[in-house]
């Protein structure tokens, strides 16, 4: 009997054995390759915070010898570049003067752009606007909150009592934003 359970058992684990290298081929693998792509578009946009900016004079305003007022508006507007590219800001006026609505029937005087300065509120010194696109502000890659992506304008404007009679002056300023 003893040899009999023997046999069993050597007949049993040469049947384990026959299913374990069954069993590893059955669990054979293969492998297939996935691959993945994307398209990154060009990213290029310029937010500003308001396309209006008022610049009244009152009649205190006026140098009383010289007839001359200037007025500055800290913060005028603010700009906001997103770019996956370095960036350029360039500024320029629509047109070489003012447009004019007058208050008491007066003939437009023509008032200048160049009457109209900027500068980004870090910078030192005013520059009169002309109708040529001038770079105001470069940047790097990056969205608004990257350093230097969100910059402020301070506008300065000039009357003169004896050019500029009463009335309304209007002058588009165009921001373009370029990526070379």
């Amino acid at each position: 009997m003893k040899l009999s359970i023997l046999r069993q058992i050597i007949s049993w684990s040469a049947l384990a054995a026959c299913a374990a290298v069954l069993v590893s081929s059955v669990n054979a693998q293969t492998t297939q390759t996935v691959t993945v792509t994307s398209t990154v578009p060009a990213v290029l946009s310029l937010g500003i915070d308001t396309n209006a900016v008022s610049i009244p004079f009152l009649a205190g305003d006026y140098s009383p010898s010289t007839g001359i007022a200037t007025k500055v508006v800290a913060g005028a507007n603010t700009l906001a570049v997103t770019s996956n590219k370095s960036w350029t800001v360039s500024l320029k006026a629509n047109t070489a003067a003012f447009s004019f609505v007058p208050s008491a029937g007066d003939p437009d005087p023509a008032k200048p752009a160049g009457n109209f300065s900027y500068k980004v509120s870090t910078a030192g010194a005013y520059t009169a606007i002309t109708t040529s696109n001038v770079a105001v502000k470069t940047g790097n890659k990056g969205g608004t909150a990257t350093t230097g992506n969100t910059f402020v304008m301070d506008y300065q404007l000039t009357s003169n009592l004896s050019q500029d009679p009463p009335g309304t002056y209007t002058l588009a300023i165009v921001y373009t934003l370029t990526a070379p």
